[in-house]
């Protein structure tokens, strides 16, 4: 089953989490300004890049069951045509210093804190340099 596209804007995000709930809040904040598609999981994010549908931006869930988080990181770093893509990571769970390390991504987010309006925030600020716009602290 391929990804939902939701198209708009000109940067694209591939937004993958299996929690409808989760999808649905941060969906709507960001198919105003740019191209979502999901995965509900982390094998068919993983299949998704690999068929070389490229995005410019992932979000991921880590705790996924299946193919978690984490494999999808490591997928994306282990081919050289997905490597440079930035990941911000959202997550209901602490994170230990030990899995921050093994994520070293743009950003780790916990569910539970961050809204719509800030999760737009840091994804302005991932596409702040394929623009070369700036945001300043309200993501304008």
């Amino acid at each position: 089953e391929d990804a939902v596209e939701i198209p708009r804007g000109t940067g694209s995000i591939l937004f993958v989490d299996d929690r409808p709930d989760t999808v649905r809040i941060f969906r709507e904040a960001l198919a105003e300004n740019y191209r979502v598609f999901l995965a509900t999981s982390g094998q068919e994010a993983i299949d998704r890049t690999q068929r070389g549908k490229l995005v410019d931006l992932v979000i991921l869930d880590l705790r996924m069951p299946g193919v978690d988080g984490f494999a999808v990181l490591d997928a994306l770093r282990g081919d050289d045509r997905t490597a440079h893509i930035p990941v911000l990571v959202l997550t209901a769970e602490e994170v230990t210093a030990a899995e921050r390390e093994t994520i070293n991504s743009a950003g780790i987010f916990r569910k539970d804190v961050i809204d719509g309006e800030h999760l737009l925030h840091q994804v302005a600020q991932q596409f702040a340099p394929l623009t070369g716009e700036s945001t300043d602290q309200n993501g304008r």
